[in-house]
């Protein structure tokens, strides 16, 4: 257990969700709440608004998951709602690399309704489908936004301790990719 810090309250938001592992926020009308939840063994991104845990807004099609792998992070365009996408890091199921993918919004976008959300697995994009994923753990990894609009993925080191630290490999590193023009 964890000690909070004086003036702070440990309080749960929703409850019911399976291996959270990421977090995103969704622009909103004054007055709600949205945040897109990453679900890891299961690949779904879940909504909840206002702390009430909504209907899924997708299961990430092709996830390898168990131990560290699965669905590791959700990222929501810094243009939303004009640029409707989500952009997810996962493990891909062939079982040797890992994936950055967009897929399309579509619903509430404004959230001025239901605030319901969905996308089509369809809708996929592949920006990254070749970082190397040949071991089960070490291959933890994320992907945010900056505050200059650029998409930012990290990757663990597969398991490779010296991996890192070899300029031509994609273990152990940062990207940042330019989504704009996509």
């Amino acid at each position: 257990a964890q000690t909070v810090p004086t003036g702070f309250v440990d309080q749960p938001v929703v409850t019911a969700l399976s291996r959270p592992v990421a977090f995103d926020f969704v622009p909103d009308s004054p007055g709600h709440v949205r945040v897109l939840v990453a679900q890891q063994l299961d690949a779904r991104v879940r909504l909840v608004r206002d702390g009430v845990l909504l209907a899924d807004v997708l299961t990430v099609p092709g996830i390898d998951a168990g131990g560290e792998k699965g669905l590791l992070g959700i990222a929501l365009d810094p243009a939303f709602p004009a640029r409707p996408y989500l952009y997810v890091h996962g493990d891909d199921a062939s079982g040797t690399s890992i994936r950055i993918s967009r897929f399309t919004l579509t619903g509430d976008l404004l959230g001025v309704g239901t605030g319901a959300l969905s996308a089509d697995p369809a809708s996929r994009f592949d920006l990254l489908d070749d970082v190397p994923d040949f071991a089960g753990n070490h291959n933890g990894g994320t992907v945010r936004f900056g505050p200059d609009a650029m998409l930012y993925a990290s990757f663990g080191e597969d398991a490779d301790p010296c991996g890192a630290q070899d300029s031509t490999l994609l273990k152990g590193v940062i990207l940042r990719l330019d989504v704009s023009r996509i």
